[in-house]
């Protein structure tokens, strides 16, 4: 198939990305605003590589929108622009090819240096390999950081996103993740930090006020992997646990409670159930209300949210503690030997 050799996934509102080993992008699902980047809005249900673009090393999904960065540190966008969030200066309906995102501050005119990119419904981030992280697009909830909100409190181009009080981060961010109207960030000293819409409580602050800079997430440490959902989030810990807080409706904390909303950081697993991993996680993805975990031995779990099948368990009943992710192919009841993930409002999974 187009994909196989894939070694990094996206999923967006209504569209998916795969990166194969050979650096170029390819895009299937919903394209009414380009974001699947062939140069046309015809939907596609099965992958079409995304014109011009070679050498990619990362990509990440928005709700219309998508973005891929090179290995030479530049990033590219495509799809929908009407908030700001192909960061080219202008605000346009749409840009059907990739273009280039800009930061008239660089010398060259172009965001350069990035490691690290996520997306969010209508905002990116991106890490740099000095440590500071850069923020464009729609910042109504706060979530580019730079301290402002507001309706059309747009910013076309990367800003500087500074520590809280825009004070500098107290070490350097190693990680960035988006989506919803929010953002995170995992610091050199393992502690999380996040900023933008907190109405059910996704910043984990221990409130539910927005947050236009960023703010510690309350109570969490040794963290290595963080993952930001529709509102809600997850952290993952050096010692294999998943710890989730923010909004619980569908049982997107994974704690296998009726609580509707979390202020702070939970354990993921079921109470009920002492065999369910509380450790051995080795990689997160979070969706708009559910989240994928991969396990050291391979396997696939997934809770929250499952009106459209997204937990992958045989169902469309929503899960308030993880459940296994089921195959119907050749490798048997379960996924396993699972080498990625990601999570929109739908799932996916790159398998040997």
């Amino acid at each position: 198939s187009a994909l196989s050799g894939a070694t990094a996934l996206a999923a967006g509102g209504f569209h998916s990305l795969g990166l194969k080993a050979d650096g170029t992008v390819w895009a299937w699902g919903g394209n009414g605003e380009g974001e699947l980047g062939d140069g046309t809005t015809t939907t596609r249900s099965i992958p079409v590589q995304v014109a011009g673009l070679s050498g990619m090393a990362a990509v990440a999904a928005g709700w219309q929108h998508s973005l891929a960065l090179r290995l030479d540190g530049t990033v590219w966008a495509w799809g929908d622009n009407s908030h700001g969030q192909l960061g080219i200066g202008m605000l346009s309906v749409q840009s059907l090819p990739p273009v280039q995102v800009r930061d008239p501050r660089d010398r060259t005119g172009f965001l350069t240096g990035v490691t690290a990119i996520a997306a969010g419904i209508v905002h990116n981030v991106a890490l740099k390999a000095d440590g500071t992280v850069w923020a464009w697009g729609n910042s109504d909830q706060g979530q580019v950081g730079d301290g402002t909100f507001g309706l059309n409190n747009i910013k076309p181009t990367p800003i500087q996103v500074r520590g809280p009080g825009g004070i500098p981060f107290p070490a350097p961010v190693t990680a960035v993740a988006a989506w919803g109207f929010h953002s995170l960030v995992l610091l050199a000293n393992d502690t999380v930090w996040a900023w933008g819409q907190n109405i059910d409580a996704q910043l984990g602050d221990n409130t539910t006020a927005r947050k236009a800079t960023p703010v510690q997430v309350h109570a969490l440490a040794n963290v290595m992997g963080i993952a930001a959902g529709g509102r809600h989030s997850l952290a993952m810990r050096f010692d294999g646990t998943v710890w989730a807080w923010g909004s619980n409706h569908f049982g997107q904390v994974g704690d296998g409670t009726p609580v509707n909303i979390w202020l702070t950081p939970r354990p993921v697993g079921d109470p009920r159930d002492p065999t369910w991993f509380q450790t051995g996680a080795t990689a997160l993805a979070a969706g708009v209300e559910h989240n994928l975990a991969v396990k050291s031995d391979g396997t696939v779990w997934a809770w929250g949210r499952n009106t459209a099948g997204e937990l992958g368990n045989g169902s469309t009943t929503h899960a308030r503690a993880p459940v296994q992710v089921q195959d119907t192919g050749p490798q048997g009841l379960f996924l396993m030997g699972t080498t990625a993930i990601a999570a929109g409002a739908h799932s996916l999974a790159v398998l040997p």
